[in-house]
This record gives structure tokens, C-alpha cells and sequence, in this order.
């Protein structure tokens, strides 16, 4: 079984969120152990999500709240999301709401904020202060640039060292490449 999301999983992830779920509104929040937090809809979905390892629609959801979770509700219950979508070719995903916008990171410990229109930090799950990713501090999107042309797979001998993929993704392009 697979234990975290590539770029991949999360782009296809997002794209089939995104259809889903733009244009509904958060209904509540609930999370009974800290590393799981069940967002429910409008529509009557409610989205899984344990940042750093995966998100995904689930039957299941809990009725008790976290700490975190009385602030996901103070800063985003009953807003209408804009839209779901992935931070270019990093292993973040944002959901769009009226006022601000939830991160939800799926490096390393993984992470979810929620963002004022500046990017200000105003509710987080885990803070990282040696990375200074605390309340009240702006949040810095790094980007990650990928060279996704022709030429650039051709001339590489080593395709590990510039695609973050797993070893069958690699295989496959290579084969194409090839031919």
C-alpha cells in the first residue's frame, strides 16, 4: 500500500476535488485524533485529510473536534470554496474560500494552515519555528520548476535526478522517450 502522495496522486486528487466540491460550502469541521481532520460540505461529502500522507472523499466522518479544529471553524465554516488546486509542481494543495484559504502540505511531517489574502499565517496545525512557519508570520511558497520538454528528457541520462517520480514512472518515460 502506498504511504504518501507523489505530485501525481495529488494533481489527480485535486483536479477530481476541485470538480467536485467548487462552488460548496464548508459545513463543519471534526477530528478526534489530531492527525485526522474530516472537512464536511454542503453537498454532503466530507473530505478526509492527514497532511503529509493524503486527502480523499470518505464515508466516515468523527463528531468530536480538536483545538485545531475550533479554529478551522472560527476562520472557515460556512465559506464557499473558490477552488482546489496544487502549488505548481509541489506536494501542496490549496483550497480557495471567500476570505482565506486553507494549505495543506504533504512533505516531510506535513502541515495545514489557513492563509489571509497576504499569506499571513493566522491558524496552523504544527508549528515549525525553526522554519518560521508560526502564527502571525507571512508563509513563503517555494516553487518547484520542472522543465517538462522534450529535449530536456532526451538529453538526460540520469531521469531520477530531475523528476521527483518513483522508479516505474521513470521506466515508463523512459520507454516513450525511446521509441
Amino acid at each position: 500500500m502506498k504511504q504518501r502522495f507523489t505530485l501525481l496522486d495529488l494533481r489527480a486528487t485535486v483536479n477530481e476535488l476541485n470538480e467536485r466540491l467548487t462552488n460548496t460550502f464548508i459545513q463543519n469541521f471534526y477530528s478526534t485524533q489530531q492527525r485526522f481532520i474530516y472537512i464536511k460540505f454542503s453537498n454532503k461529502d466530507t473530505l478526509l485529510v492527514e497532511p503529509g500522507f493524503r486527502f480523499h472523499l470518505t464515508q466516515n466522518a468523527d463528531s468530536e473536534i480538536s483545538h485545531f479544529c475550533k479554529k478551522l471553524r472560527e476562520k472557515c465554516r460556512h465559506a464557499r470554496v473558490h477552488r482546489i488546486y496544487q502549488f505548481g509542481f509541489d506536494r501542496i494543495a490549496i483550497i480557495d474560500l471567500q476570505r482565506v484559504r486553507i494549505v495543506i502540505e504533504f512533505f516531510s511531517a506535513g502541515n495545514m494552515l489557513v492563509l489571509d489574502e497576504n499569506d499571513q499565517i493566522l491558524e496552523l496545525l504544527r508549528p515549525v519555528e525553526e522554519l518560521g512557519i508560526i502564527r502571525h508570520s507571512k508563509y513563503v511558497f517555494n516553487s518547484v520548476d520542472i522543465d517538462l520538454s522534450f529535449n530536456t528528457f532526451k538529453e538526460c541520462n540520469n531521469l531520477s535526478s530531475i523528476l521527483p517520480f518513483e522508479k516505474e514512472y521513470i521506466e515508463a518515460i523512459k520507454e516513450r522517450i525511446q521509441k
